[in-house]
């Protein structure tokens, strides 16, 4: 019993081994719990013993807990309570076997306060620059009743983030077939990426010197004048990261390789303020530069992201 996520996942069930690396400890940023969604695989839920004569639905819930918290994994059949604040849940009836697929994410608790709060002590908060992790609970219920609960353990560490942050990006991304260890076909289609699931995540990156590049050819005629024969220009964005562990660049890559990509930063406004791009294209190779520090795995990722949304620069003479 338990839960396996994607190899590319930014989420992932543990915190990552630090090796023989002098690097601290990494966390990742969340400044709004709408900003995170994830995929998981429960394993070894067999419910078939315990479910003869049931009607029964699956509940899986993501609970917030300090990042020294002990995280439960085990199997509990009697004397439920309320596993705390629940940050997400999502319902899925097909849970009859060893396996199935859930997706995760979490949603504001505290509006008045815009806090994060504990489970179990409702006066205790999450606030700005703390750490936590996620706690996973895959509930088996019939009508209001638990039958039973199965405790799936923690996620990696996520710190909260002032929500003004300049320096990190909102990375959304899909694909339209299962790719990359991720699946999508149960998605459906025609996902909007900021209103229904998709993967979604915070990282310590901008988008910085957009410019204008040009494909174009012109043909010139015997008396030596030039006729412009089309013009095509592509608005280019270049990314750039904080230093991340090589894990996160790794996943990073993977992201930007997907189908849609969709990137929110403060920081391209300041740029393009009436046609902000949000979802790109890669266009280059991801670059990573590490910092030649020894014992350290840290270094700072680059790469060009084409504008993906159509920006009607085209000149054609050809007709």
């Amino acid at each position: 019993m338990g839960l396996t996520a994607p190899l590319y996942s930014f989420i992932q069930t543990a915190q990552p081994a630090t090796g023989c690396t002098f690097d601290p400890s990494f966390c990742l940023p969340c400044s709004d719990p709408t900003n995170l969604s994830f995929q998981m695989t429960a394993t070894g839920v067999d419910t078939d013993q315990i479910l003869d004569n049931y009607t029964y639905v699956s509940t899986f819930y993501t609970v917030a807990v300090p990042p020294d918290a002990t995280c439960r994994t085990d199997t509990q059949t009697s004397g439920f309570t309320s596993p705390g604040v629940i940050f997400n849940q999502s319902s899925d009836d097909d849970f009859t076997g060893a396996t199935g697929t859930i997706t995760g994410s979490f949603n504001k608790v505290n509006t008045a306060t815009n806090s994060y709060l504990i489970p179990g002590d409702t006066s205790a908060q999450i606030n700005v620059g703390e750490c936590f992790k996620l706690q996973f609970i895959l509930d088996v219920v019939d009508g209001t009743t638990i039958l039973v609960r199965y405790w799936l353990g923690c996620s990696n560490c996520l710190i909260r983030i002032n929500q003004s942050e300049c320096y990190t990006s909102l990375l959304g991304y899909r694909n339209t077939s299962d790719s990359f260890g991720f699946k999508y076909q149960i998605l459906g289609s025609n996902i909007d990426p900021y209103e229904n699931y998709f993967n979604v995540v915070e990282l310590p990156m901008y988008l910085r010197d957009p410019r204008m590049e040009n494909d174009q050819k012109v043909y010139t005629r015997s008396d030596g004048t030039l006729v412009k024969l089309y013009e095509r220009k592509e608005e280019i964005y270049m990314l750039e990261t904080d230093l991340m562990p090589y894990a996160w660049h790794k996943s990073l890559d993977i992201a930007l390789s997907h189908d849609d990509v969709y990137i929110s930063n403060p920081n391209a406004a300041g740029f393009d303020p009436f046609n902000t791009a949000t979802q790109f294209a890669k266009k280059e190779n991801y670059e990573i530069e590490y910092q030649k520090a020894p014992l350290s795995s840290l270094g700072k990722g680059s790469c060009k992201l084409s504008n993906a949304t159509p920006i009607s620069l085209i000149n054609n003479n050809c007709g």
